[in-house]
């Protein structure tokens, strides 16, 4: 009864519960192991350095320019800049007291 509410039309193939049972006994679990990968690969080692040294050379150097200079994409420059150089998109200012 408890397959019927679960799966209401379709329910699971033979092999489809063959492959479940496979995982369990193997990994302990049926849950996917895939589960919160996008997929995309990670950012080599190579590349962050490409981004850092382009950075240390000239600190000003807009995300832009940076992204063109390095032949990447621009998302892939901000994320190195934001999550692993520590970079914030904006300067901070001084403002005098009220």
């Amino acid at each position: 009864m408890l397959h019927l509410c679960i799966h209401h039309n379709n329910p699971p193939s033979n092999k489809l519960i063959l492959e479940w049972y496979n995982d369990f006994i193997v990994r302990g679990c049926i849950c996917d192991q895939r589960k919160g990968h996008s997929g995309r690969p990670a950012v080599s080692e190579n590349v962050f350095k490409r981004v850092r040294d382009n950075y240390l050379r000239s600190p000003k150097k807009s995300t832009r320019r940076c992204s063109q200079e390095l032949q990447l994409p621009k998302r892939t420059v901000c994320k190195i800049s934001r999550k692993c150089l520590r970079f914030t998109p904006y300067k901070l200012q001084l403002v005098q007291k009220l």
